[in-house]
C-alpha cells in the first residue's frame, strides 16, 4: 500500500489548504459584513483564472465572467471555472440587493398592453402571429 502514500499525503495537504483558505475568506467576509469588496474580488478572480487557464472579465452588474477565447461570449464561457468560483468565493458573500431586481415578464407586459387595445387591434396583432 506504500504506492498510495503520495496520493494520501497530497489529499491531506488539499484538505488543510481548503480549511485554511475557507477560514481566511470567512473572516474577511465577516469583516466586510457579507458585502463583496471589488479589489478582493479582482485579485481572487485573477488567481482563479490563472488556475483554470482562462480569462476573466466583468459584467455590467459586476459579476466575474470566466471564458476561453479573445473576449467573453456566451459560447466561450468557461462553466467549470464559474461553478468553482461560485462554490469557493461567492458562497461567502451576499449578492448586492440590486442584483435581485427582476425585469418584468415580457409576456405579461404584452398581455397588459393587449388589454388596452380595441377588439379590431387585437385581431390585427393576433393575425400577425398566425
Amino acid at each position: 500500500m506504500s504506492q498510495f502514500k503520495p496520493v494520501v499525503a497530497a489529499y491531506r495537504q488539499f484538505l488543510k489548504a481548503g480549511t485554511t483558505y475557507g477560514t481566511a475568506l470567512r473572516d474577511v467576509a465577516a469583516q466586510l459584513k457579507g458585502a463583496s469588496c471589488p479589489e478582493l474580488m479582482r485579485e481572487l478572480a485573477t488567481v482563479h483564472a490563472e488556475h483554470f487557464e482562462c480569462k476573466v472579465s466583468w459584467s455590467g452588474k459586476g459579476a466575474a465572467q470566466f471564458f476561453k477565447g479573445a473576449e467573453y461570449s456566451f459560447e466561450g464561457r468557461f462553466d467549470a471555472a464559474y461553478k468553482s468560483w461560485q462554490r469557493n468565493v461567492l458562497v461567502h458573500f451576499s449578492a448586492p440587493k440590486e442584483s435581485f431586481k427582476t425585469e418584468a415578464d415580457p409576456v405579461a407586459k404584452m398581455i397588459k398592453a393587449m388589454e388596452k387595445l380595441t377588439p379590431a387591434q387585437r385581431r390585427k396583432v393576433l393575425a400577425a402571429f398566425q
